[in-house]
């Protein structure tokens, strides 16, 4: 009896040994499970390369401005950072297209469209080299066209900048469009862009700091600048008991107004208006005949 007795408690040890094992290898597997989900969300969510942006944050994180060409629509900026590449998406002409622009040593494809082309060919985007790609879904051998879905791409190299365009067209009835006129309706070279840009900077400049009445307070001097039709500055001096210089033509170059005027004695006399530390303004006489206001000769403080 003994013995049996024995026998049942070495059984139930058995059994809850098992059951601990069983559970054990249960709660493994679950917590296995849970790792494999967050790796698995992990995947899913990796983080996007593209920065959404604007116009703006695009030109500061790339260099590269993007404009849309007129009766563009649903236009979104973005950007490769650690390549430098930028993007504009935009709808037109019933067709999706993507202009890209990048820093490259030599011509390449940067559009990201990955197709077997049914067509490849060299040609030019405004005199600079390009390459020309074309896919359809019809079938190669197939003279059927119209409402077929398909992709067009040109990649342009501009040689003095190092840097290749792209721009690519999908949708559909692409057949007979000329990326050729597209392209070059978008394309701004770097050098013109920066020419933008700094007539754009000078004209503020022009406007913020020169143009207007400017007085010297510790005197009453004025100075009166002007801008003409022509784009020349008009520019006029009253120097307090010295006189007054009339009718003076000056043009803007390097941060001043370079003029000429007549001085009282009928001469000409030429000079110069910069902006000094501050935001007032100064003038240099550079070239005179007239012994009361010589050449080197400089009336500072005229503040607007």
């Amino acid at each position: 009896m003994k013995n049996k007795k024995c026998n049942i408690k070495t059984l139930l040890l058995i059994v809850l040994a098992i059951l601990a094992l069983l559970s054990g290898c249960a709660r493994t597997a679950t917590d296995a499970g849970e790792t494999d989900g967050e790796t698995d969300a992990g995947i899913d969510n990796i983080a996007n390369p593209w920065t959404e942006s604007d116009q703006q944050g695009v030109l500061e994180a790339t260099g590269f401005s993007l404009t849309a060409p007129e009766g563009a629509a649903n236009i979104r900026y973005s950007y490769l950072a650690k390549s430098q590449l930028a993007q504009m998406r935009y709808l037109r002409n019933g067709a999706e297209w993507v202009y890209r622009i990048q820093s490259t040593d030599k011509l390449t494809d940067i559009s990201g469209m990955e197709f077997e082309w049914l067509s490849q060919e060299e040609g030019a985007v405004a005199g600079k080299e390009a390459m020309y790609y074309a896919w359809s879904d019809r079938e190669p051998d197939s003279q059927y066209v119209d409402g077929a879905s398909g992709v067009q791409v040109v990649n342009w190299y501009d040689a003095v900048s190092g840097v290749t365009y792209s721009l690519s067209a999908a949708g559909n009835d692409l057949n007979g469009m000329d990326m050729q006129v597209f392209a070059e309706e978008i394309y701004v070279p770097l050098q013109e862009d920066a020419a933008g840009d700094a007539d754009a900077e000078q004209g503020e400049e022009i406007d913020a700091y020169f143009l207007g009445e400017h007085i010297r307070n510790n005197d009453g001097s004025v100075l009166n600048i002007a801008e003409k039709e022509d784009g020349a500055f008009a520019v006029d001096v009253s120097i307090y008991r010295l006189c007054s210089l009339e009718n003076g033509v000056g043009t803007f170059a390097d941060h001043k107004i370079t003029f000429t005027v007549e001085d009282p004695s009928g001469n000409p006399m030429t000079g110069v208006i910069y902006r000094d530390s501050g935001n007032s303004l100064s003038l240099q006489i550079t070239d005179s005949t007239w012994e009361l206001l010589p050449s080197g000769e400089v009336i500072d403080g005229f503040e607007k």
